[in-house]
């Protein structure tokens, strides 16, 4: 049965209520008001609030929630520019003019033809040298969020919070998804015909705490059902055989509980539903690229498995394929969202803060020295930047292979960038910025790649010779059928979300986390686009 339609008129200051299910746990939901999309009084300081997921081991209940009681059951790439061509008159040439020109010519044309230069342009990294001009023309489709622009931003009305480009024409003007959403779900019979694209569809989001925030918060701005998924629940996997419970000497320092993985709000999955458009928003966390530790493993946030591979093979498949069971849907997601995340960064730190403390106990380094050796803000050195640049090729590679053979349309894969945080030392921004350039460049790649693939044996033995001349790492690659078949350059794209909320850092509510405005609001209407877009584009 469908919920009823939650009344605005009930309370005006608010449009909905925000249902977190606390699954075979008991009958009682806990709430948290969200503003209207057309106007409240919202407040940064009562709005959300959470854990410094920079500090080892996190305290604290997350939000301002109460409990009410749930009488209602919730089951029921870009564009073309034509460039100008000035046309002068014609000329005679001899022939050896002519031979000169074939050969300039033919140059030009290998150099213009050459495989695998991505049109995904890097943003905040500085660029070529020289600007490119990418200005759509007047009603030539676009995506409004790879246009320059300005983040509008107001803390009281969500639907205010909006990515305005500049100079773009009125075809590429971003749509308030979110708003209308929000009118679906609060009964409006108004028409929305931007939202019939999202109609039974699943997004799916691989990432860390903000990933979780994003779809914690969506549910909640556009009136949604925020579905808790823990151990016990008919959609949840089991544990990996082998651990099901924990390993001897196992300590849990916020439960107390050391026999039992831990039903952590902040590491289980979560679905946001959206019953009135048959939409579901699913996330799942993961701690980052690094192996499994005696550190990860006793961090409050940790359940097995602990690789993001394993995750993805033991979580995210099965869950999906669970929740397509109960509603007879297809367990192929039509977008995957995968965040790097900040885990890595953090545990990296965490071993380095460990050996500089380590050097100053055993006197073997003055604390100065420990200090300048292990400071969390020294460059990461290059074979830490070629590890995570390895890493997340893999990582790519295989959520890319997931369901490529078995779906009719593969699903679009985002990866999204990282934003900039506040200044903290276990999480640096420079570090973050590293990692975020160098998931760019693996995603740029793996487009070439692909593009290459696909235009030929000439262009894929061109590839093959850059590849092998590149500094550092070695392009781990793949064999040109698979890559083809994968079909990475069309279904690849990178999600911009961080580099436009780069400058809102007054606008968080801890050292890592944006508040929902404008951050999730932005993330919203940039998930929804995208999932339009790519359902929109197989019709």
């Amino acid at each position: 049965m469908v919920p009823a339609p939650l009344s605005r008129s009930a309370n005006p200051a608010f449009a909905t209520t925000h249902l977190r299910k606390r699954s075979s746990i008991s009958n009682l939901a806990a709430v948290q008001e969200l503003p209207s999309p057309t106007g409240s009084t919202f407040s940064d300081a009562t709005a959300y609030e959470d854990e410094d997921e920079s500090a080892p081991y996190p305290q604290g209940k997350k939000g301002d929630y109460s409990a009410i009681e749930i009488n209602e059951d919730p089951e029921g790439r870009g564009w073309s520019v034509a460039n100008a061509v000035e046309r002068k008159p014609r000329r005679k040439f001899s022939g050896c003019a002519w031979a000169s020109m074939l050969l300039v010519a033919g140059a030009t044309i290998g150099w213009l033809a050459r495989p695998g230069e991505s049109e995904i342009a890097p943003r905040l990294s500085g660029g070529r040298g020289r600007p490119t001009s990418k200005l759509p023309l007047d009603g030539q489709k676009c995506n409004p969020y790879e246009q320059h622009g300005v983040l509008l931003v107001n803390t009281s009305v969500p639907a205010l919070n909006i990515w305005q480009p500049i100079g773009a024409p009125e075809s590429c003007q971003p749509i308030d998804f979110a708003s209308q959403l929000l009118d679906v779900q609060s009964g409006s019979e108004e028409p929305h015909p931007d939202l019939d694209s999202l109609r039974n569809r699943t997004l799916l989001i691989f990432g860390d705490s903000v990933d979780r925030d994003h779809n914690e918060h969506f549910c909640g701005l556009v009136g949604g059902y925020l579905e808790f998924i823990d151990s016990k629940h008919e959609f949840s996997p089991p544990y990996p055989a082998g651990e099901e419970v924990p390993h001897e000497g196992y300590q849990n320092f916020v439960s107390g509980n050391n026999t039992e993985w831990p039903d952590n709000f902040q590491s289980r999955p979560f679905i946001c539903h959206l019953y009135h458009l048959e939409l579901r928003v699913v996330n799942v966390f993961h701690y980052g690229f690094r192996a499994k530790t005696d550190w990860i493993m006793s961090h409050p946030h940790y359940y097995p498995p602990a690789t993001m591979e394993d995750r993805f093979d033991q979580i995210v498949i099965p869950l999906l394929q669970n929740i397509a069971d109960k509603y007879k849907i297809s367990p192929v997601p039509d977008v995957v969202s995968v965040a790097p995340g900040f885990w890595g960064i953090l545990r990296l730190s965490m071993e380095e803060q460990f050996n500089r403390d380590m050097g100053i106990i055993s006197g073997n380094m003055t604390i100065p020295a420990a200090f300048e050796q292990f400071s969390t803000w020294n460059n990461m050195k290059a074979e830490q930047r070629e590890w995570m640049e390895g890493r997340i090729e893999t990582v790519i590679r295989k959520i890319g292979k997931a369901w490529s053979d078995t779906a009719a349309t593969p699903p679009r894969i985002l990866w999204r960038s990282l934003h900039h945080t506040r200044e903290q030392d276990s999480i640096p921004f420079t570090r973050a910025q590293t990692l975020d350039q160098i998931g760019r460049s693996v995603v740029e790649r793996l487009v070439a790649e692909g593009e290459a693939a696909a235009a030929g044996a000439l262009q894929w033995k061109a590839w093959l010779k850059r590849t092998s001349s590149r500094v550092g790492r070695k392009w781990s690659g793949a064999p040109e059928a698979e890559i083809i078949s994968e079909d990475l350059s069309d279904r690849l794209r990178i999600d911009e979300w961080g580099a436009l909320m780069l400058g809102q850092e007054k606008h968080f509510g801890d050292n890592i986390h944006p508040l929902p405005l404008p951050g999730s609001w932005l993330w919203s209407n940039m998930a929804m686009y995208q999932l339009k877009d790519h359902v929109d584009g197989e019709l």
